[in-house]
């Protein structure tokens, strides 16, 4: 049996983690097998406490020793068939010291001890440590604010921990979290919301001026009397604890309550937090962000952002996202709240302003700061979860979990039947034309669909905006491709799978949300997303040379091919909904064939997007079309490019055509030399393991369909 640590045992582990910091690898490397040998001494884990609360040790051996600490509470705690683990006795020491090691000066050291919390508290709340939240809540009343800041601190780690157990009782433990903390939680949330929006608050301390008062609706009353304004480091702190309050709220709502979706019961923590959440949204996006724009003056740089600027927009990030989780868990009460309507107004205004900004500056073309773009990006995905929410779609089902029956799913569907009338009145509504301006298209070739008073519903303008703004490439983007092609290609839908894959980013999430809105609304959004064709080859004409276009240009690619690139985008993501809507066939053989024939570098990302085309189209290519053979050699053609991303593409559109149904070898035949010669140099000249793959997969592919046909090419 491994006996206790000495005193001896104690300086030597101190001296120890010093040298664990050392530069010489051979100090630290003895350091590091001492240290590993204490592991499973008894009072290993207790030293290891000992140090970090001790103030007058060495910063880095106390920062060292708390993660040691965490990593052996992770493996020792629960007792193992290899080891004995930690001893009762020393477990009920460690619970009993923890306290002393909340007022934590450094970040870092105060992460680990929360998360030293955490996991004591997955494995001993409620058995063995019931006093838990009462221990946590009586240092709330101690007066330090940094006590304060390190229980929200813990107490977010430890409820994070705990609601990801999934088991009943676990779950029942966790609801009875949620009855004892979530009065003090919600209460001194809503208390920080109003010191932060109120007078003397962010609004005053980021711009100057009385505008602080513009979200007195958080805490639903009136502004209070002028107060002198805040200190900076005083709104900073009380942002850090708002934050730390707000993610406790989100655990508390997520998993402390019945979900609604099955149940349909409403839940009233939601109906009570969701309208002051939606209130301080506004009031935190306008004291965090008084233009939708992310730059000055005359498309000058915005100034450089002050601490407390940058927490306040996280803080708008964070709130819009909690509501939209908020939305996924329980979304009747979500709706019932009177919240849903309000905040996707609000997203939508902000992506058709931060659209027409865009379009007037002469930074535009998608070359956002990437804090604006962030916020965009966390719009887009809000109005995905309206869109994806099941419960408002209508599907339902399953069987009842203490019958064993199918539920009786009438009430279920008759509310999702009003919600999808409210959705559809929604985006239906008319603005006016100076509104409606950010769904205009490229070079004027704006999206169709507008009323004969000049107005367009809201559904048509947003569609426009995220097409011909949001969808575009950017200056990351272009730049990405110059320096690193095949990771660009993969990261933008230039899979073998072809068809425009969603990027990640601003323009991913704007894909996705584009392609939500035509799945739900294509009878409206069809012809209007194909009436913004036109207007990009008018801009563009496929007969003249992208080189020779005017205008601006983004690294080296003219305006026009951006927005050309972004509407072919698309037609090809939004492939099935427009089938209907678009004569691909005639567009193909005509405008489409042609622009491959102009091999500039200004006109790849339109060669590149028209591999992505075919193979998101290849089912309108009927088996005995003579376009086939010339379809055929202009995708080899692209795949003899030296753009890598313009070859995937290519390669991409090739094996959609030979995996389709309509593929013979005979029309393929004699092409086979120089595919096989191509892509034995593609797999040879690349690097990258996808491209290899891709390749490869081709190359398969062509040995499985075209059979006979290759025995002249391969050796005896």
């Amino acid at each position: 049996m491994a006996q206790p640590l000495t005193q001896q045992d104690y300086n030597n582990l101190l001296s120890c983690l010093l040298n664990a910091l050392n530069q010489n690898p051979e100090v630290q490397k003895q350091a590091e097998a001492y240290i590993q040998s204490l592991d499973s001494r008894p009072g290993f884990s207790s030293a290891l406490a000992e140090i970090v609360s001790n103030r007058e040790a060495d910063h880095s051996a106390r920062y060292l020793a708390s993660v040691h600490l965490k990593n052996s509470i992770h493996r020792n705690w629960k007792k193992r068939v290899t080891h004995a683990g930690i001893t009762p006795e020393e477990k009920a020491h460690l619970r009993a010291k923890l306290s002393q090691l909340i007022p934590q000066d450094d970040n870092q050291i105060a992460v680990q001890v929360a998360l030293v919390y955490a996991k004591i508290a997955r494995f001993d709340y409620p058995g063995e440590w019931p006093s838990l939240f009462n221990d946590l809540m009586a240092n709330l009343g101690s007066g330090n604010p940094l006590v304060v800041r390190r229980v929200y601190l813990i107490l977010h780690h430890v409820l994070k921990e705990l609601s990801s157990k999934r088991l009943a009782a676990d779950q029942a433990n966790f609801a009875q979290v949620t009855e004892l903390l979530f009065s003090h939680v919600w209460g001194q949330w809503c208390s920080d919301t109003q010191a932060l929006l109120g007078p003397g608050g962010l609004a005053e301390a980021l711009r100057g001026g009385t505008a602080g008062t513009a979200a007195a609706g958080a805490g639903g009353t009136a502004a209070p009397p002028p107060q002198p304004p805040a200190s900076p480091q005083q709104l900073l702190q009380t942002c850090e604890r708002w934050m730390l309050l707000l993610k406790i709220l989100r655990r508390l709502l997520l998993h402390g309550f019945p979900s609604d979706a099955r149940s349909l019961a409403p839940v009233a923590a939601v109906h009570s937090c969701c309208p002051h959440m939606g209130a301080a949204l506004q009031g935190l996006l306008a004291a965090a962000r008084p233009s939708s724009s992310s730059c000055g003056p005359a498309g000058r740089p915005p100034p450089p952002r002050s601490h407390l600027g940058a927490m306040s927009e996280r803080a708008v990030l964070k709130l819009l996202k909690t509501l939209g989780q908020i939305l996924e868990v329980h979304p009747w009460s979500f709706h019932g709240a009177g919240v849903l309507f309000p905040v996707m107004e609000l997203c939508t205004n902000q992506l058709l302003e931060a659209a027409a900004a865009a379009g007037s500056s002469s930074s535009g073309s998608g070359s956002s700061g990437s804090n604006q773009e962030r916020w965009l990006t966390q719009c887009c995905m809000f109005l995905v979860h309206v869109m994806s929410c099941k419960p408002y779609k209508g599907i339902t089902g399953g069987l009842d979990a203490s019958s064993g029956q199918p539920r009786d799913t009438s009430r279920a569907k008759a509310m999702s039947g009003e919600v999808r009338t409210a959705l559809q009145a929604f985006w239906a509504q008319h603005l006016q034309a100076a509104a409606a301006a950010a769904a205009g298209g490229a070079a004027g070739g704006g999206i169709s669909g507008s009323a004969g008073d000049g107005s367009s519903s809201r559904l048509v303008a947003l569609v426009g905006a995220l097409i011909s703004r949001h969808m575009l490439l950017t200056r990351a983007d272009l730049e990405q491709w110059k320096e690193a092609p095949e990771e660009f290609a993969h990261s933008h839908g230039g899979g073998a799978a072809g068809g425009g894959g969603a990027s990640e980013g601003l323009a991913g999430s704007a894909e996705v949300l584009y392609l939500g809105l035509l799945q739900a609304y294509r009878e409206v959004l069809g012809p209007a997303v194909v009436s913004l064709l036109p207007g990009v080859q008018a801009a563009a004409p496929p007969g003249v040379p992208a080189d020779s276009l005017p205008g601006e240009r983004l690294v080296g690619v003219p305006r026009q091919i951006l927005y050309k690139d972004a509407v072919y985008g698309a037609l090809a993501a939004g492939s099935y909904e427009l089938h209907d809507y678009l004569d691909f066939r005639t567009w193909l053989a005509g405008p489409l064939l042609q622009e491959l024939s102009d091999a500039s570098p200004a006109n790849r990302p339109i060669r590149r997007r028209i591999g992505l085309l075919v193979a998101a189209h290849v089912d309108r290519i009927r088996e005995e079309d003579p376009i086939r053979p010339t379809l055929y050699s202009a995708m080899l053609g692209l795949m003899s490019e030296s753009d890598p991303a313009v070859a995937l593409s290519g390669l991409g559109a090739l094996t959609a055509l030979l995996g389709d149904f309509s593929f013979r070898e005979e029309s393929f035949a004699p092409l086979l030399p120089g595919c096989l010669q191509l892509l034995v140099r593609l797999a040879a000249g690349s690097c990258d393991l996808d491209s290899q793959k891709q390749a490869f997969g081709l190359l398969n592919l062509v040995i499985e369909r075209c059979g006979e046909a290759l025995r002249p090419h391969v050796l005896p």
